[in-house]
């Protein structure tokens, strides 16, 4: 019996401690949620985009890890990744900005399993529980979770728990509940095959853009990187790539985002919409 005992132990132990990697050291992380086996999925070995190994960022030092691997999953036909592996190797290729990582400090992925349905544990966005109305008092459960899904992704929701949570996001009003009657989901389970998944990554129409609940200024910094420069900042900040669109008009205040510093004066100028791919 404790001979047997002992192979269990090593068999469970094992792959943790045999992760392949030339930078002599290995990262491995679950998104959000369990790999599991099923149909409609698929993992990557060695994952490359035009031959060269995926940096685990999608940008230079932004959108790491998760939305990398979302990305590199997307482009390969899925909805989304639900396992990753990384480790420190050089040279990367940063996809997004179709450029070159090649030093010690880079980090590539190694393995990437792509699927159409994944359940999220603790869905955030922007780092906040996700209420469970869309809007304030409206839209809620299903419109709520198929959103979150959405923004993910993927193409809708198939089950998802909530329960008394505070604060809560409530983001189709970009607006924080923090009040005792507040709900958030604690789980959601999105599907929707890579066809699906692809008319989604079109992009994303952000209706009165805000960063910190602040109006976006159409310059990133003062009178300097103005439209585009701040328009794909904000859909970075979301977890996208690039803007593809934009809209503006004379308001104030904005949120100079790349100063920290807000516009208050008759002359600002704030994004009213913006479209991120």
């Amino acid at each position: 019996m404790r001979t047997g005992l002992l192979v269990v132990i090593a068999i469970l132990v094992a792959p943790l401690a045999t992760l392949p990697g030339t930078g002599g050291r290995a990262f491995a992380a679950r998104a959000q949620g369990v790999e599991r086996n099923g149909q409609d999925r698929h993992r990557f070995e060695n994952p490359r985009v035009n031959g060269q190994v995926v940096d685990r960022c999608l940008n230079s030092g932004a959108n790491c890890e998760q939305p990398a691997a979302d990305n590199f999953c997307r482009q390969n036909g899925y909805a989304g990744a639900v396992y990753f592996r990384l480790e420190y190797t050089h040279p990367t290729l940063v996809v997004a900005d179709n450029k070159v990582c090649n030093d010690k400090a880079c980090q590539g992925f190694t393995a990437i399993t792509c699927a159409n349905e994944r359940e999220f544990d603790e869905p955030r966005i922007d780092g906040r529980a996700v209420d469970r109305c869309l809007n304030m008092g409206q839209n809620c459960d299903q419109p709520a979770a198929d959103n979150f899904c959405r923004l993910n992704g993927y193409a809708h929701a198939t089950s998802y728990r909530y329960a008394n949570i505070r604060p809560t996001l409530v983001a189709g009003d970009d607006k924080v509940c923090d009040e005792g009657y507040c709900q958030g989901f604690t789980a959601v389970t999105c599907e929707g095959r890579g066809e699906r998944a692809a008319k989604s990554e079109a992009g994303r129409r952000f209706v009165e853009p805000r960063i910190n609940g602040k109006m976006v200024d159409r310059c990133l910094n003062w009178g300097e990187n103005c439209e585009q420069p701040a328009a794909d900042n904000f859909c970075r900040e979301k977890g996208f790539s690039a803007a593809t669109a934009f809209e503006f008009a004379n308001m104030r205040p904005t949120l100079v985002a790349g100063d920290d510093k807000v516009c208050n004066e008759d002359y600002c100028q704030g994004f009213t919409t913006i479209t991120c791919r």
